[in-house]
């Protein structure tokens, strides 16, 4: 996998962000559905202004380092040679949480269309 270069200055997109700044949510938002869970203030929070050089995520320094990695493939309810499925946390009221993880490391920019 080749790493792109680390970018030290915000992207022209990043730029354009409102950081710091608190954005209203539309009155005709997802909170004034009458399905909508919750009553009450609601705020998002201000956007964070972006870290730079962007620290590594959760495995990226290896698979030493990646808690899916390091945990053996027989504990997962069904793998293969380039997915693995697992279930996620022990406490939910739904049949099954489960997340479909490939067995490689991969960023958007280089994720094969199919396995392998």
């Amino acid at each position: 996998m080749t790493v792109p270069a680390t970018p030290q200055e915000p992207s022209p997109f990043v730029r354009r962000l409102r950081a710091g700044e608190r954005l209203p949510l539309p009155a005709d938002s997802v909170t004034g559905r009458e399905t909508f869970p919750f009553e009450g203030e609601l705020r998002v929070k201000p956007l964070q202004p972006p870290v730079l050089p962007e620290p590594a995520r959760l495995g990226e320094d290896g698979p030493e380092e990646c808690p899916t990695c390091r945990k053996p493939v027989t504990e997962a309810l069904w793998s293969d040679d380039h997915w693995r499925l697992d279930a996620v946390g022990t406490e939910s009221r739904l049949p099954a949480v489960v997340m479909l993880q490939p067995r490689d490391h991969y960023d958007l920019t280089d994720l094969p269309a199919q396995g392998g």
